[in-house]
C-alpha cells in the first residue's frame, strides 16, 4: 500500500497550527493594492518527562502571513492579541540578504489559505471592533419525559403520504416507516 501512495503522492506542503496569537495582526499595502495581513502564532506543547515525571512545556512561535482579501478584511475586523486562532496553510521559506556584507538570513514562514478565529464570541466591547449584531436563537425546548406521537401537516406543495413520527425520550424522533427496514 504505501508504494502506491509513493508514486501517487509526489509531495505534500500543508501546515495545520492551532495556538493563539501574540499580538494583533500587522496589515500593510502592497504596491500593487493588494492588502496583506502578518502574524505571529504561539503554538505550545506539554509532556510528561518518563525519568524525572516532570511537566515539561515548549512553545514555537509561527510567523503567519495572509493575502486573500476576506480573510485579512476578516481579521482586520476581529483579530486582537491573545486570539484562539486556527491556520491552514504551506510553508514558504524566503531569503534577506544580510547587511554589510553579512550573511544571508533564511526564514520560514506560513502562507495561510485558511483562518479562523475560534473566540469571537469572548471579544469584549473594549475591543478594536464588533461583529454585527446577529439575533439570539430561541431556547431549545427540553424533550418530553414520555414519548408522544406527532404528525405532520402536508402543505399543498407535500403531495407523500403521512407519517407517524414518535417523539422518543431523549429528545431524536423516530419514524414508524423506519421500523420494518433492517438495520446494518
Amino acid at each position: 500500500m504505501l508504494r502506491n501512495l509513493e508514486f501517487d503522492m509526489k509531495s505534500v506542503n500543508r501546515t495545520v497550527l492551532l495556538g493563539n496569537m501574540g499580538k494583533a495582526p500587522e496589515f500593510r499595502t502592497l504596491p500593487s493594492g493588494d492588502r496583506v495581513a502578518n502574524f505571529s502564532v504561539c503554538t505550545t506543547e506539554k509532556w510528561k518527562d518518563r525519568s524525572t515525571g516532570e511537566l515539561k512545556e515548549h512553545s514555537e512561535w509561527n510567523k503567519v502571513q495572509v493575502r486573500e482579501k476576506g480573510t485579512v478584511d476578516y481579521l482586520e475586523r476581529y483579530a486582537q492579541t491573545g486570539s484562539k486562532v486556527y491556520v491552514e496553510g504551506t510553508l514558504r521559506t524566503r531569503k534577506v540578504p544580510g547587511t554589510n556584507g553579512g550573511d544571508d538570513r533564511w526564514f520560514t514562514d506560513v502562507d495561510a489559505t485558511l483562518v479562523n478565529l475560534l473566540d469571537r464570541a469572548r471579544e469584549s466591547d473594549s475591543g478594536p471592533s464588533q461583529p454585527e449584531s446577529r439575533p439570539t436563537p430561541a431556547p431549545a425546548e427540553k424533550p418530553a419525559s414520555r414519548p408522544r406521537a406527532v404528525r405532520s401537516q402536508p402543505t399543498g406543495e407535500d403531495r407523500s403520504p403521512r407519517r407517524n413520527v414518535q417523539q422518543e425520550p431523549n429528545g431524536f424522533e423516530t419514524d414508524d416507516a423506519l421500523k420494518d427496514k433492517p438495520r446494518f
